[in-house]
């Protein structure tokens, strides 16, 4: 009984694998474009391209931009793909598609306009969350709903950081791009992207999340007073690593054959 459960117990250790944060790729929700693609090359005028490939400002004026979609500065813009790692802890992000609606925007709750919206996406179990926001025309307030499968949520807080004129976080310097004009803004160190992280409670980690309903608290009338949520990461529940669980069984096995020769 003592050697089973010598090589049992070495077994086990490798049930508890440890998960990474990784990307939640978004289904549904994303309501704006808010990042122009592709090439100006490919247009009449550089105006006509970030209007063609955008919904609009996303603060009243500006715009983001992929990689490349500038022609005089091509190295400025946001990663090709969508694929970042962030500058604050490592978290891996996933921008959604640079050719469709990438982005949820959330105007201020005081112009009437629409200041709530869902991001759905695959069920899973998290023990943490990622997400990747910014803050326009001021740092603005938020608030978010864990919206679990059994039809309990979760609500907490946060403030989405003005992308303009605060220190770097996740992702910065990539520039924007003027919706009226085509003007550039490039070199500056400036725009940034801002990370908030938040711990699920063990009750929560343990149940399935299948959306996040991302509010803006912002009372004000100002219709470029917005924030936007750009993606989602999360750290899964531990799962079992089956190479590792392998490995610690031949370990028990090989103790266990020692101890029958001695």
């Amino acid at each position: 009984m003592k050697k089973i459960a010598l090589i049992t117990a070495l077994g086990g250790l490798a049930v508890m694998g440890f998960a990474q944060s990784s990307p939640i790729v978004v289904n549904s929700g994303y309501n704006f474009d808010g990042i122009a693609n592709g090439s100006e090359a490919n247009y009449a005028s550089n105006l006509a391209a970030v209007q063609a490939t955008t919904t609009g400002p996303l603060d009243g004026i500006y715009v983001f931009f992929e990689q490349g979609f500038l022609t005089d500065n091509p190295s400025y813009g946001l990663p090709v793909g969508g694929a970042f790692t962030s500058a604050g802890d490592g978290t891996n992000f996933q921008f959604g598609n640079y050719a469709a609606n990438n982005v949820l925007l959330l105007n201020a709750a005081g112009t009437g306009l629409d200041n709530s919206g869902s991001l759905s996406f695959a069920g899973a179990s998290y023990t943490s969350l990622s997400f990747l926001v910014d803050g326009f025309n001021g740092d603005q307030p938020g608030s978010f709903e864990l919206d679990f499968s059994d039809g309990s949520n979760t609500i907490g807080n946060f403030t989405a950081t003005d992308n303009f004129g605060n220190a770097d976080n996740a992702l910065s310097g990539f520039g924007r791009v003027s919706y009226q004009d085509a003007g550039e803004q490039v070199g500056n160190g400036e725009p940034t992207m801002f990370q908030i992280n938040y711990t699920l409670s063990s009750q929560d980690a343990a149940k399935t999340l299948t959306s996040i309903l991302f509010t803006n608290n912002e009372t004000a009338n100002d219709a470029g007073q917005n924030i936007a949520i750009w993606a989602i990461s999360g750290q899964p529940q531990a799962v079992p690593a089956p190479s590792a669980l392998l490995g610690f069984g031949v370990c028990g096995l090989a103790l266990l054959a020692r101890r029958r020769r001695a």
